[in-house]
């Protein structure tokens, strides 16, 4: 179907896309709506999820717990999907959503430090470097293609490096940033 635009033409939409609802009338004010809840787990259902989320995760920016979040349940997608089997494309594409969103969650995140005048703001960004090599030199080790080698290592890394960077320098830099203020 298509849209109006401001000279009544009608114009096609993408393929698959919705018209968003038309603006209420003006009126008595709506209710805001209810704040999201936080994301379930990802991983297929009866599969233990690997890396839950912990509240001494947290460094109580709801926007930054919530990326944090999101970290750990893409990588129990990742992890459930290599240690199920199924197949090259869907690994890939996990861990390729993984990469991706651990770019821009560091980047948000070294934006926040900023925000808050974290000193410790270029010791942090030089960590994400590592950290970013670190997890791209995974997919050197092609994951869809030595899965029980890869799903151990993803799982290391997890566990020693990302979840430990949250739980210590994310910390760290928080307090740091929260103290000045």
């Amino acid at each position: 179907m298509g849209s109006n635009d401001t000279n009544g033409v009608r114009t096609p939409l993408p393929r698959g896309a919705r018209l968003a609802p038309r603006a209420a009338a003006p009126g008595p004010a709506a209710a805001p709506p209810a704040a999201p809840a936080s994301p379930a787990p990802v991983a297929s259902p009866g599969v233990p999820v690997r890396f839950p989320w912990k509240p001494e995760y947290g460094l109580g920016d709801e926007r930054i717990d919530g990326q944090h979040r999101m970290l750990l349940d893409l990588a129990n997608l990742l992890c459930d999907a290599i240690r199920r089997g199924k197949g090259r494309a869907v690994v890939m594409n996990a861990f390729n959503a993984l990469r991706l969103y651990t770019n821009t969650h560091f980047r948000d995140e070294e934006a926040h430090f900023a925000q808050i005048g974290s000193p410790l703001l270029d010791a942090h960004r030089r960590e994400h470097g590592t950290l970013l090599r670190e997890l791209n030199a995974l997919a050197a080790d092609d994951v869809a293609d030595r899965p029980a080698q890869a799903a151990d290592a993803l799982e290391r890394w997890v566990e020693t490096r990302l979840v430990a960077h949250m739980k210590i320098e994310d910390q760290e830099a928080q307090r740091s940033g929260t103290a000045r203020g």
